[in-house]
């Protein structure tokens, strides 16, 4: 299995098509089993995407994003809790 791990430049890559590395970076996006995107990227996307194209352009593109990879907790991200552990709750 391909894993990608999508960065701020992978990703306006994909979406503008008259980008130099559109192809390539479309490819390994639909090439990937997983495709593993962390919010920092998302949120200089949107925020990129809002400035130059408006904000119905940039909630467009995060929504691409959004459909292609569904939302997964890491296991530091996991709301649950080893049997035992005395932690807070989250």
């Amino acid at each position: 299995m391909i894993i990608v791990a999508a960065d701020t430049s992978g990703l306006p890559a994909a979406l503008d098509s008259t980008h130099p590395e559109h192809a390539a970076a479309t490819e390994a996006i639909l090439a990937a089993g997983l495709l593993v995107m962390s919010p920092l990227p998302l949120a200089e996307l949107d925020h990129v995407a809002t400035r130059e194209l408006g904000r119905e352009a940039a909630l467009g593109a995060i929504d691409r994003f959004r459909k292609r990879t569904p939302a997964r907790c890491s296991p530091h991200g996991s709301r649950s809790r080893p049997a035992g552990s005395r932690g807070l709750p989250r």
